[in-house]
Parts: C-alpha cells; sequence; structure tokens
C-alpha cells in the first residue's frame, strides 16, 4: 500500500470499483454488472459512514484504522465467509456485512492494544492475503500494511510475508479450503508453527489489466486438494465477492453521499474518547511498572502534564473542527510533553535569590 494508506484525517483517494462497475441487491443478493468501470474521488469519511454501525475508529501508528465490534474470542480476519475462483482469481466471499470493504481493501494488522484493526486503502483487490500450500494443507494469513501493490509495480509485499507471526494465519486441510463454512475446518493455531514447516509460500498477487488478481494457487492445483472440480464464477454470477453500498449507487447518479457536521462531531468525540482510552491505559501501565516511591512522584507529574497537554489538544480539535467543518483526527503525542520539574525541598528553592536566601537560611536559620 505503499502511497495509498490513509493517515490521519480524511485525505482524498480513488475508490475503484472494479468488476466493470458490480452493483448488489440485498445483503445476500448476488452482483450484477454495470455498463462500464467507474472511479469515485473518495476520502476517509466515506469508510467512516459505512463502516461506524459496526465497530468504532480509532488512531494507530498507521493513521486511522477501524476495529469491528462483536468479533468472538479468537476470530481472525477472511475466517468467516469462503473462498470461490472468480475473474480475478481466488476471492474471498464474506459472510460479515462490512466484508465488502475490509476484506477487498485495506489492510488488516493487529494491533496490541485493541487487536485485529483495518487500515483502509482506495485499491479493491480479490483478497488481500499470503499464501501457503505443502502436504495437502492449505493457509492464508492478512497482509499488513506495509504489503503493497500497484499497476505498475504489481505486488511489493514479498518481503514481509516472512514476518507475519504465525499465530495470524489460518490453516485447513485442502479437501476443505473451498468449503462454505470455511470457519469450521481451521485448525487450532497452536498448530500453525508445525504447519508453517509443512508449507511453503505461494502468494503471487500480480496484474491483469489495471486489476489485481489472485494467482496463488493454480486450478489443477486446487481440484487435486479439493478433489473436486473447480468452478470459475464469472462476475455476473458470483454472490456477495464484494457489496457496493447503496450510497456509491447514488453517486453513480449524480447524488451526493453527504457527509454532516452533526456525524463528524459524533466522530470526533469518539476519537477523542479513544485517545484518551489510550493515554489512560498506557500511563496506568507505567505506575503499576514503577518500583520505587520517587519513580511514581516523578510519573505522577509527568501524568498530570500529559493529562493538561490533552486537555488543549482536544480542545484545537474541537476549535478545528468548528472553524473548518471537518476533524484533522491528529494523533495525541504524550513524547512531545514535559513536565514539570520537581519543586526543591524548603530553603532550597532553585537558583539566584532564592537560592541566595536558602544559603542564608541554612546557616543562619529562618528570618521572622
Amino acid at each position: 500500500m505503499k502511497g495509498r494508506t490513509i493517515r490521519g484525517g480524511p485525505i482524498v483517494g480513488i475508490l475503484l470499483l472494479v468488476f466493470a462497475g458490480c452493483a448488489l441487491t440485498g445483503d445476500r443478493g448476488r452482483i450484477t454488472t454495470a455498463d462500464a468501470a467507474v472511479s469515485f474521488n473518495v476520502d476517509v469519511g466515506y469508510f467512516h459512514d459505512e463502516l461506524s454501525p459496526y465497530g468504532r475508529w480509532v488512531n494507530v501508528s498507521y493513521g486511522q484504522a477501524w476495529v469491528p465490534r462483536g468479533t468472538y474470542t479468537g476470530w481472525r480476519p477472511y475466517t468467516n465467509g469462503y473462498w470461490q475462483y472468480t475473474d480475478y482469481g481466488w476471492t474471498w466471499a464474506s459472510n460479515e456485512p462490512w466484508g465488502w470493504a475490509t476484506y477487498h481493501y485495506g489492510r488488516w494488522y493487529y494491533d496490541p492494544f485493541y487487536g485485529w484493526a483495518w487500515v483502509p486503502d482506495t485499491v479493491w483487490g480479490p483478497a488481500w492475503v499470503a499464501w501457503r500450500t505443502g502436504d495437502d494443507w492449505v493457509g492464508w494469513a492478512p497482509l499488513p500494511p506495509a504489503a503493497g501493490w500497484s499497476v505498475n509495480a504489481g505486488f511489493t509485499g514479498g518481503s514481509v510475508i516472512n514476518r507475519i507471526p504465525s499465530s495470524q494465519w489460518c490453516f485447513v486441510e485442502g479437501s476443505h479450503w473451498t468449503d462454505r463454512n470455511v470457519r469450521v475446518r481451521l485448525l487450532p493455531a497452536t498448530q500453525n508453527v508445525t504447519l508453517i514447516s509443512r508449507t511453503r509460500n505461494v502468494t503471487n498477487i500480480g496484474v491483469s489489466g489495471d486489476r489485481a488478481v489472485n494467482r496463488s494457487i493454480d486450478v489443477a492445483t486446487a481440484e487435486r486438494l479439493t478433489r473436486s472440480r473447480v468452478q470459475r464464477v464469472s462476475v455476473a454470477d458470483a454472490p456477495r465477492q464484494i457489496q457496493v453500498p447503496r450510497q456509491v449507487q447514488a453517486q453513480r447518479q449524480g447524488q451526493s453521499h453527504g457527509r454532516t457536521q452533526g456525524n463528524d462531531q459524533k466522530r470526533l468525540d469518539s476519537f477523542l474518547r479513544d485517545e484518551h482510552r489510550r493515554l489512560q491505559t498506557q500511563q496506568a501501565d507505567e505506575m503499576r511498572a514503577a518500583q520505587r516511591s520517587q519513580d511514581r512522584s516523578e510519573l505522577q507529574r509527568r501524568h498530570q502534564a500529559e493529562n493538561k497537554a490533552f486537555e488543549q489538544h482536544a480542545t484545537r480539535e474541537r476549535q478545528q473542527m468548528k472553524q473548518s467543518g471537518r476533524p484533522s483526527y491528529e494523533p495525541f503525542d504524550r513524547t512531545t510533553v514535559q513536565s514539570s520539574p520537581a519543586k526543591p525541598a524548603n530553603g532550597n528553592k532553585g537558583q539566584g535569590k532564592n537560592n541566595g536566601q536558602g544559603a542564608s537560611n541554612k546557616g543562619h536559620g529562618k528570618s521572622g
């Protein structure tokens, strides 16, 4: 995603609606082809509007990211759905209502504070995952934000695949990897280290025209693994490959996909709450780790300065919203906050006159 990751506040990108301009009718409807490929200028607010009902937006090291709500323990991306072979290779068909965005645009990564988070991007793909096969096993894992793709350069994320943690891989027996409910066939993540050693990286995300195409597992290998004939599904017949929301259809008809100041204000309030919660968690962790009372006293002074700085930061964010009508979603950087120095003991306050007075008091006692 080099040069395409949406960082910080809203920026303008090109949302490529592939499949020659797909449209979906209903949550479990069928995709129908439109007349031509269409590109739209969109900003991160588009994803905000569509995904906010299903999760929350937070600020992470990559910028703005979305964290799904209501996932179960041990949930991983690309598990609730199935693999469908299409014109663009192996495509993930999600059972989740937000899958049209998070499995075909952007990248996933595991954040130590928030858990699985999706970083938006504007280029569509059949599925942004790495692949492994071997000994009748098939595995896939979400590609991190560092994995890029472009029409001119193709896939540029090969170097990051070997750094994907073993726990993030999904493995199934080859005979089951195209099952409609593949989630129930996933092997426990505790077996992933062994399965990685028994498989090899076969990731092959190529270019077809101006689209990404997944050539990681060829049809002959897929048919050998599944012991069945692979049916290639055309764009028009592929169910739930990508769900284009009604707002996009409205744009195609010349209607605006409006952003209201009220919605922006709610998102900004949510963003600031998340930022404050993260600051408080970091501060609490530091206090628990402090060994000496002197360390804790210094931490308290620094935390007080950070809290004051955060209040000023939140005020600036709200003023930005009021003046421009759009929030900036500027992250709070606690590393730039300088805490006040410790107050010296009575009789030794600072330098200059106070220091001289302190020396006098030390030799002669306090004056009346």
